[in-house]
């Protein structure tokens, strides 16, 4: 079961019902529950991805919503978290729909 603890916009809300789904169904993670408080969610050993599964993981996220992650992405510490990775996938998704 995924849990998505959250009152922000639809389109926040289903890009965290994706990540959590790509996460369960691809590295078996059954159920999350979302620290809204920030909290890194591959530091702490919430979600235990190595770094090859990272990425994998990573190339279904930009696979999935047709985004390319830049290196600035992987310099910022919110790539660490859901909510933080929800907010860059909503920026390159903004990009590119203005482009």
């Amino acid at each position: 079961m995924v849990i998505v603890s959250t009152k922000k916009n639809s389109d926040e809300v289903l890009i965290k019902q994706e990540l959590l789904t790509l996460l369960h169904n691809k590295f078996g993670i059954a159920s999350i529950k979302i620290n809204v408080s920030g909290k890194g969610f591959l530091s702490e050993s919430t979600i235990p991805l190595n770094p090859r599964e990272m990425v994998y993981f990573i190339h279904l996220l930009e696979d999935r919503f047709s985004i390319m992650l830049t290196e600035a992405n992987f310099d910022d510490p919110d790539i660490y978290t859901i909510n933080g990775l929800v907010h860059i996938i909503e920026e390159h998704i903004k990009q590119s729909a203005t482009t």
